[in-house]
């Protein structure tokens, strides 16, 4: 007498491919050799996977309800099993969005770094020659003579609208412009100072006549040297043979962001 194969997954005749599917999944649960260590269990896994086997295939399962079929022709372990059901959700999902013409999920391939290592490393080669002008302007002055303070006035400035109010003094001679901070000593209108000016950006360092050594101007904050500092070094990395292609282009996103920061301060009005 052949098998019930339908009452051994507990699913009428007229269930679904759906129905078979979670039919067998549940009972599979519960006698799988790993979960059920009965003396009988490995027959009952066993048969359930005869009996999925044929009516989980259209063809089979017609022969089997035509009686055409009483023996199975397959049997499966639990791994080829789920390797089966993995790739009928696949190619059913294939189909589906064949029929509907939706892509479904985005699938981007993975970022090449080494194709476009070159050209990263030419973007922190300059991030780097941006980032050292601003070490250069920091150290390397020239002399521009002395001059009369001529004008001063308060400069309220703020970087956001919601952000604190900053005190600058803008100090003016006959060829200058130059700011310090309120809480700096300085000079008065009518004193002469003595002047130096750095090499790139035009900021300035200024001395008077009873003073000893020389004072930088507020025209760039400190946080935009430190800033640069960080750039250089991270841009030097991102050039050298240190890091992978991948870091490379890391390391230009960041000297990239930094430099960004120097030019908004650069252009930020006084």
């Amino acid at each position: 007498m052949p098998k019930d194969y339908y009452a051994i997954l507990g699913v009428d005749k007229s269930a679904s491919d759906s129905e078979i599917k979670w039919a067998f999944r549940q009972k599979a649960k519960s006698l799988h050799p790993d979960v059920n260590r009965g003396d009988d269990a490995q027959a009952a896994f066993q048969e359930l996977n005869e009996a999925y086997s044929i009516l989980s295939n259209a063809s089979t399962r017609a022969r089997y309800d035509n009686g055409e079929l009483n023996e199975p022709e397959v049997t499966f372990t639990w791994e080829e099993v789920e390797q089966i059901l993995r790739e009928r959700e696949q190619l059913r999902e294939k189909a589906w969005r064949e029929d509907f013409g939706y892509p479904g999920e985005n699938v981007y391939p993975p970022p090449d770094y080494k194709a476009n290592e070159r050209t990263v490393q030419l973007i922190n080669l300059v991030m780097l020659l941006f980032a050292f002008t601003f070490i250069i302007d920091f150290f390397v002055f020239i002399n521009v003579g002395s001059e009369q303070i001529t004008s001063q006035s308060t400069v309220i400035r703020k970087f956001k609208r919601s952000g604190p109010s900053q005190a600058w003094i803008e100090s003016k001679t006959k060829s200058t412009t130059f700011y310090i901070s309120y809480a700096k000593p300085k000079p008065k209108v009518g004193d002469e100072v003595e002047l130096k000016r750095s090499l790139i950006y035009d900021n300035y360092k200024f001395r008077t006549s009873d003073s000893k050594r020389f004072r930088r101007a507020d025209d760039l904050p400190i946080v935009t040297y430190i800033i640069a500092a960080l750039a250089c070094i991270i841009a030097w990395f991102g050039t050298s043979r240190y890091f992978n292609a991948e870091q490379k282009f890391n390391a230009a996103i960041i000297s990239c962001f930094f430099c960004i920061a120097m030019i908004v301060i650069l252009l930020y009005p006084k």
